[in-house]
């Protein structure tokens, strides 16, 4: 036997009243996590196709400082001697937004060597960029520890407060009688290389000075910002006053054996404060996203 519902108009009104009540409540700014949008990729840094092998970086904390990185530049297997360059020959760059995030993906080949890499850029804030990088072994000879993939860092356009033709405002992680400390670069001449660690070049045509991680940066003309750059393991640091102006950190993607796959995160921040500030930040942002 089906109960009859009493006065059911006054239930609907009941109902309507409690609707309208709820959409009100909804109406008003932060009253509802509905309301409350994060920022996406896109409105944390806004990163563009300057050209084929080209992106520029463009951090929404500091927008009036743009930045080029080249991605890869090249590929390093054995020595400066040895090298792909990224122009030719290379196959398959592509770039493509996949969650507000950009992906850089292709292959580098010099003779039987041949490195297929896939790095996606991801923005944790307006002022960070983590760079998470995947490569492969493609070809048939196995890589030493100094195999590396080159990447570069510079100013772009009319950003003049990061540009330091002299190296006196570029600044690595070197050492001072055994000791670790944030270095001034000098001027050797227009291209200063620094292998990290024990790796060992086989060029005789550069200077190499040991150092002890992938930390490089630049401080701007007055000193209160800086831009810094490094991968959780690194195989050589450049710091160039002359031609691009530019920085670099190389992640170390060897040794690895034919067939074989490796990956590794590295972090492009800018913000105020110094050289030395920028490192204390940089071995947190590795050490607390190492194992993820």
């Amino acid at each position: 036997m089906t109960k009859k519902i009493k006065n059911p108009h006054r239930i609907n009104k009941l109902v309507l009243s409690i609707c309208l009540a709820s959409l009100l409540f909804l109406s008003i700014p932060g009253s509802s996590e509905a309301q409350v949008r994060s920022a996406s990729h896109e409105e944390l840094v806004k990163i563009a196709l300057k050209d084929k092998y080209c992106l520029t970086l463009r951090f929404n904390e500091y927008p009036g400082y743009a930045f080029n990185l080249w991605f890869p530049e090249l590929a390093i297997f054995d020595s400066d001697l040895d090298r792909s360059q990224a122009a030719d020959p290379i196959d398959g760059v592509w770039l493509a937004k996949r969650h507000g995030n950009l992906q850089v993906k292709g292959r580098l080949m010099a003779g039987n060597k041949s490195m297929d890499f896939k790095c996606t850029l991801h923005p944790l804030s307006t002022s960070i960029i983590m760079l998470d990088l995947e490569v492969l072994n493609s070809g048939k000879v196995d890589w030493t520890d100094y195999a590396q993939l080159a990447v570069c860092l510079a100013p772009a356009g009319d950003n003049v407060i990061f540009s330091d033709t002299t190296g006196e405002r570029s600044y690595i992680n070197g050492q001072d009688a055994g000791i670790s400390s944030i270095t001034n670069a000098g001027v050797v001449d227009d291209y200063n290389h620094y292998a990290v660690g024990d790796r060992i070049d086989n060029s005789d045509s550069i200077q190499r000075a040991r150092i002890n991680d992938g930390f490089v940066a630049r401080e701007s003309t007055d000193g209160k910002i800086s831009i810094s750059f490094m991968w959780e393991e690194a195989a050589r640091v450049d710091v160039n006053p002359g031609g691009l102006d530019c920085i670099h950190s190389h992640p170390a993607v060897g040794p690895l054996k034919a067939g074989d796959s490796k990956s590794l995160n590295g972090y492009i921040l800018i913000g105020n404060g110094t050289a030395v500030d920028h490192y204390i930040s940089m071995k947190d942002l590795v050490e607390t996203n190492l194992d993820k």
